[in-house]
């Protein structure tokens, strides 16, 4: 709820409420909440309800007269299970790809480059350092070198992509382009060789 928020305006009908779980705690301050998580979640809600100062033999009588209709929802799994064969095998590979830890890890990067004037070698140093001191030297060592090796992948993934895909594509599109002027100005030039015989019989 919204503190000095306006009444809820129903007058329309309400047909669809939806929840979400954000890590700030609302208050007249916003506060972070400890050890928040992104991702689903599930929430068991015993009854919804909304309260209207009305008589109360007319509350009783609507709902008495009311329909309940549960309408149909999907867990995690039944939507992954609904997903089509390519999806199935594209989101995995996309989820690694473009996941929102390894973009904050990218701009993380270059922040480091750009702020502290650190090298790609010595961002990896400082990476190693960091984590060294909170897991300790084998788990730090094994933690940066998957996330190097990981970043390397994705880098070279997306080079190829740009090669084998965005770029021929964008030649195609350059060459039509090109043969597309070329028409246009050999039928020009046609057009004009016409006319100069015609002129000069004049």
């Amino acid at each position: 709820m919204i503190s000095g928020g306006p009444p809820l305006n129903v007058t329309g009908g309400l047909y669809q409420m939806g929840m979400i779980m954000s890590k700030f705690a609302i208050g007249k301050r916003l506060t972070v909440m400890d050890g928040f998580r992104p991702g689903f979640f599930s929430l068991q809600v015993k009854s919804i309800g909304f309260y209207k100062t009305v008589p109360a033999e007319e509350t009783n009588a609507v709902v008495a007269t009311a329909t309940t209709t549960t309408p149909e929802t999907l867990s995690k799994s039944e939507v992954t299970k609904k997903r089509p064969l390519l999806l199935k095998l594209l989101f995995p590979i996309l989820g690694a790809l473009f996941s929102e830890k390894a973009n904050r890890r990218k701009s993380a990067v270059k922040l480091l480059q750009q702020k502290r004037g650190l090298s790609r070698l010595g961002v990896i140093n400082y990476g190693i350092k960091l984590r060294t001191t909170r897991d300790g030297l084998l788990l730090g060592l094994a933690k940066t070198g998957a996330i190097t090796l990981g970043d390397t992948i994705r880098t070279v993934f997306k080079k190829m992509v740009q090669l084998l895909v965005f770029k021929p594509l964008s030649m195609l599109s350059r060459a039509k382009t090109n043969k597309k002027m070329m028409t246009t100005t050999t039928t020009k030039n046609t057009q004009e060789q016409n006319i100069k015989p015609t002129a000069a019989q004049a």
